[in-house]
């Protein structure tokens, strides 16, 4: 199913999408949560006034197996690149090119792009850098 023609309960205030990478060493995957402002995941009854909405989890990549070899690792940690910082960047740009080409407009709920305990998150509405608990207010 297409994130753009899902149903959002109208009670999803914010989408939280994680980027779960284990340093992308081990593979990664993105998981799109449905929050409320107060930092709760929302997964309440699909129906409602008989129309049927989604909530809850979706898995947008499911587990990619890896970017980076170990011995790749070595390589770039002997050149001085942080190949974590530099592919985190450029997954995070990856995902918000895509956003904006297909599902901005599409969707009015807030969205952020967010690594597994990070403490930013990427506005997908606004293009902007963020502090997490930005998100819960």
């Amino acid at each position: 199913m297409k994130l753009s023609n899902f149903n959002f309960h109208p009670e999803i205030e914010v989408l939280d999408f994680v980027i779960f990478n284990e340093g992308f060493t081990s593979g990664f995957s993105i998981r799109m949560f449905c929050m409320t402002r107060d930092a709760n995941e929302f997964s309440h009854d699909i129906k409602n006034d008989g129309d049927t909405y989604f909530s809850g989890g979706y898995d947008l990549l499911q587990q990619i197996e890896h970017i980076f070899s170990y011995d790749e690792l070595e390589y770039y940690e002997k050149l001085g690149i942080d190949f974590y910082k530099e592919d985190s960047i450029e997954l995070i740009k990856w995902f918000s090119e895509i956003w904006n080409k297909i599902i901005a407009g599409k969707i009015n709920i807030p969205s952020y792009l967010c690594l597994h305990d990070d403490m930013r998150s990427f506005d997908l509405v606004n293009l902007r850098w963020i502090l997490d608990d930005e998100k819960w207010i």
